[in-house]
């Protein structure tokens, strides 16, 4: 309550210096207090009370134009949107519209409403001057909040996208998804990713794009395939939480999903052609494939080969597998796929007898490991490791800590699977390797800091 009377009393001060400026210098003297400070829209406002009638309002914008054009200047716009605001807070906006539509230039008037208050009142005066108006209308109206209003929020949102304006429809519906339908969040999202919009305020923020991603496949409206192709579209914003569940289960179901993956990331090892499947329509199509591919491989985690139930099988993975080396031979990429279903399988978790790799997956590698292979898996176990905090001093002592676990896991498999404990051993001697070299590093230091 006495937040609500201090905030009447400075609205009660600000009208009275504004009625001040009017009754002093009329039109002119409400022009230069706009452009005084940054409170020209609260000019505006306070002057729709002021002047009391649409005549009134309607010199005043007559005023601000020159030459009957309307102005660049951002504190004179603001001082028209100000004052259409305040007429809409205080008398009849619609009323204020049909007053300009019969004294300013119509192309004069649809730059003065893009300044208006963004809702039924101004759609409907925009519709009532026709199409050419209301599509100028559409496809240049900076939008605003529209909270808790579904019905003109859905409204808005269909007139922004049939002008093109998806990535702006995103960012006026990103607060109030429950607001719309699932169908039209999926349209707005699929159509941003060709969209042609440039403006700041087209811009798509990460958190709400995985917002509403997670939004959509929890409502269950949506089927596997589009969930899909929409983390697939949206790899690029999808990276920090590696949450692609529909695009893991259809590479699951079909590992020609995989096998595209690496073929539009990497080139063939012939001269050859490609098929037509693999072509796409022009450069740019073939960079954004080529890079979302890329994403792809990099943010697969969750192992394929398994049963209705999402259990893992040895031999569902072995078949999984063999079919992806099978499409990657005929497309001349079998060297760098083989690395990459390493690299993928060096996902897998720690097996029910603690032992790393987990028995399907160590089963599917005895019966597949070739050289590539095997060097994939190391490399993307590896790289699993990230980046690690070293004490000063400290040496080699975290490697050897690993290629201790990588020799008791080798040990544990050399009988059952011999291919794997070998791989397993070649990890372990990468890491005594390091370890040598950081011991040496250590040394270095400490001589020099005794020096």
């Amino acid at each position: 309550a006495i937040g609500k009377a201090r905030e009447a009393r400075i609205a009660e001060k600000r009208r009275t210096a504004v009625k001040q400026v009017y009754v002093a210098e009329k039109d002119s003297g409400l022009i230069r207090l706009a452009h005084v400070g940054e409170g020209s829209f609260q000019v505006g406002l306070f002057a729709a009370q002021v002047l009391g009638s649409a005549e009134k309002r309607l010199r005043l914008v007559c005023s601000v134009l020159k030459n009957g054009q309307m102005t660049g200047e951002q504190q004179e716009q603001m001082l028209l949107s100000g004052l259409m605001y305040g007429t809409k807070q205080h008398d009849d906006l619609a009323a204020f519209f049909e007053v300009m539509k019969t004294a300013v230039d119509r192309k004069v008037l649809r730059q003065i409403i893009l300044l208006a208050p963004f809702d039924s009142q101004t759609w409907d005066f925009v519709d009532a001057l026709g199409n050419n108006f209301s599509e100028y209308y559409w496809q240049n109206v900076p939008v605003r909040p529209l909270r808790r209003q579904g019905k003109m929020l859905n409204f808005a949102v269909s007139r922004l996208l049939e002008a093109g304006r998806p990535r702006v429809s995103f960012i006026l519906i990103s607060f109030d998804l429950s607001e719309i339908s699932s169908k039209t969040l999926y349209r707005i999202l699929s159509d941003a990713v060709s969209s042609k919009e440039h403006s700041l305020e087209s811009h798509m923020r990460e958190y709400e794009v995985r917002r509403a991603i997670k939004h959509l496949d929890q409502s269950g409206e949506i089927s596997i395939n589009e969930m899909a192709s929409l983390e697939f579209q949206y790899l690029a914003f999808l990276e920090k939480e590696e949450a692609i569940p529909n695009l893991e289960r259809q590479i699951n179901d079909d590992p020609k999903i995989f096998a595209q993956a690496v073929a539009y990331a990497f080139k063939r090892s012939d001269d050859q052609e490609d098929p037509q499947e693999l072509m796409a329509a022009d450069e740019s199509q073939i960079k954004f494939k080529k890079g979302q591919a890329y994403r792809l491989l990099k943010q697969l985690k969750k192992i394929p080969g398994r049963d209705a139930q999402g259990k893992l099988n040895g031999e569902l993975l072995i078949a999984w597998i063999t079919a992806v080396r099978s499409l990657l031979k005929s497309w001349a990429r079998s060297d760098v796929g083989d690395i990459e279903i390493g690299q993928f399988l060096a996902n897998a978790p720690d097996g029910e007898d603690g032992v790393w790799p987990c028995e399907p997956v160590r089963d599917a590698l005895e019966k597949t490991l070739n050289k590539n292979i095997g060097d994939g898996f190391r490399i993307g176990k590896f790289n699993l490791r990230g980046a690690r905090l070293r004490a000063r001093g400290d040496g080699g002592s975290q490697e050897r800590d690993l290629a201790k676990q990588y020799d008791e896991w080798a040990s544990a498999l050399s009988f059952t699977h011999p291919k794997v404990a070998q791989e397993l051993q070649k990890l372990k001697n990468d890491y005594l390797d390091i370890a040598r070299r950081e011991d040496t590093e250590a040394n270095i230091e400490k001589r020099r800091l005794r020096a």
